[in-house]
């Protein structure tokens, strides 16, 4: 009996593997943003460094905890984030995420944006006339790509002076980086006292109750120096900033013991 041989081939599909250089992405990503802005008379963002840094961790979070939102893997918002990994930062931030595929840098941050841009909130971020910074930061897994936007409404980055924990009427000088894209009068410093009834008096004799209204002295347009006797009580002092008498609450904590 003549036996035949029967050869199985396999046909092996190979999906072809993309060099994707991340930190191009990122670069276009902030690019084509800017050229949305451009088209409607808005100010481009300015790129900071921070923002990019919180937006490249919760990219990598949402791939490496396997969830996709804005609240991460250990409750924390976009904010609470910013106080934690940017602790030095003043200003309010705000955040898009997406994920998209693509087969080339060009390919992958058009998608994204296009996915940004269809969409009321994150297109409202994009175009917003509040923020004034952005960082972008993605991470991939397998064929897609995570990326996270963080916008900023920026006014300072404390440079030297910072400790966490203060003895009681020490004065302490702090050094500021400006970061504001207005003019620095329209800057607003308050720094909220663990004394709800101890007095701030300004030079004219009034004054405030609960907290003080710091003023800045610069050394030229891009940096500014805070002197503070922390003497209004022991527990936590909070310093906050903003613009026209407004202010965020994420600030930066001082523990006066």
């Amino acid at each position: 009996m003549k036996k035949s041989l029967l050869l199985l081939l396999f046909v092996v599909f190979l999906i072809p593997v993309y060099s994707i250089d991340l930190d191009k992405v990122e670069k276009l990503i902030f690019q084509f943003t800017n050229e949305e802005r451009l088209k409607r008379n808005l100010p481009a963002y300015v790129f900071n460094e921070d923002l990019q840094n919180i937006a490249r961790i919760h990219s990598k979070n949402m791939v490496k905890h396997h969830f996709f939102s804005h609240t991460d893997q250990n409750g924390r918002s976009p904010q609470d984030r910013k106080v934690i990994f940017a602790h030095n930062l003043l200003g309010g931030v705000g955040e898009n995420i997406a994920y998209h595929h693509g087969t080339s840098e060009q390919s992958i941050a058009k998608n994204l944006m296009q996915v940004w841009m269809n969409s009321p909130p994150h297109r409202a971020n994009i175009l917003s006339k509040t923020f004034t910074h952005l960082g972008n930061g993605l991470y991939q897994k397998g064929d897609y790509f995570y990326a996270t936007q963080n916008f900023g409404d920026l006014q300072a980055k404390l440079m030297q002076g910072y400790q966490r924990t203060l003895k009681y009427e020490k004065t302490q000088t702090f050094t500021f980086q400006y970061l504001g894209i207005y003019p620095k009068e329209r800057l607003t410093i308050f720094l909220f006292f663990p004394d709800k009834k101890a007095r701030y008096y300004l030079p004219n004799g009034t004054f405030y109750t609960g907290l003080g209204l710091l003023q800045p002295e610069w050394q030229n347009d891009q940096t500014f120096t805070l002197t503070f006797t922390f003497k209004q009580g022991k527990g936590e002092y909070q310093l906050v900033m903003g613009f026209d008498g407004q202010f965020y609450p994420e600030g930066i904590v001082f523990s006066v013991k």
